[in-house]
């Protein structure tokens, strides 16, 4: 309800439920309703405003779903049964899919890795406009962990199909985003 139903109230309160709950299954998919485009009709202008209202404070009501508080215990959001999970993940240099290698994946899967890190850089640029903090992953959280995600994808893109084939998903999957583009155009590519 809160990604697809056509009544923007609707998803307004699927908002405000996963808040009251605090689901933190939820998060992106809170942060997706975040990158909503504006509108020219003032009416559904204001309810795509509500809704992105409802979100930003279900994200605050959940906190992050993976952090670990210093002192070793969890913090707002997180569950008590979970915290060594959490932590060992908020300790991973990147996304925890890349570490075990990328030779594994799909080219479905690192596109799918890259589209998370592209929801980061974004939620990252809402969250500098509305003075809070990022609500991110914590292999997302530093500039170089982001940058070395993306490398490591583009790499192992441009392995398996060469240049060719990650321009092809640049254009044709991510958009020609600037950042990821940035970031594999300083990558030393394989000659085929």
């Amino acid at each position: 309800m809160l990604q697809g139903d056509p009544d923007c109230t609707v998803r307004t309160a699927a908002a405000h439920a996963f808040g009251q709950i605090k689901d933190k299954r939820a998060i992106w998919a809170l942060v997706n309703t975040l990158k909503l485009r504006d509108e020219p009709d003032p009416e559904f202008q204001r309810q795509i405003e509500e809704l992105r209202n409802a979100a930003q404070l279900a994200m605050r009501r959940i906190g992050d779903p993976l952090a670990v508080a210093k002192a070793g215990g969890p913090v707002a959001g997180a569950t008590e049964e979970t915290p060594e999970v959490e932590g060992e993940v908020s300790e991973l240099p990147m996304h925890p899919r890349l570490i075990s290698g990328v030779a594994a994946l799909s080219e479905a899967d690192l596109i799918a890795i890259v589209k998370e890190l592209i929801s980061a850089s974004e939620e990252i640029s809402w969250a500098k406009l509305e003075n809070r903090e990022p609500v991110l992953a914590p292999y997302f959280k530093h500039y170089e962990q982001r940058r070395e995600t993306a490398e490591a994808a583009g790499r192992e893109l441009a392995r398996r199909g060469g240049p060719q084939l990650l321009q092809t998903i640049l254009e044709r999957d991510l958009n020609n985003h600037a950042a990821i583009q940035n970031w594999c155009s300083h990558l030393e590519l394989p000659s085929r």
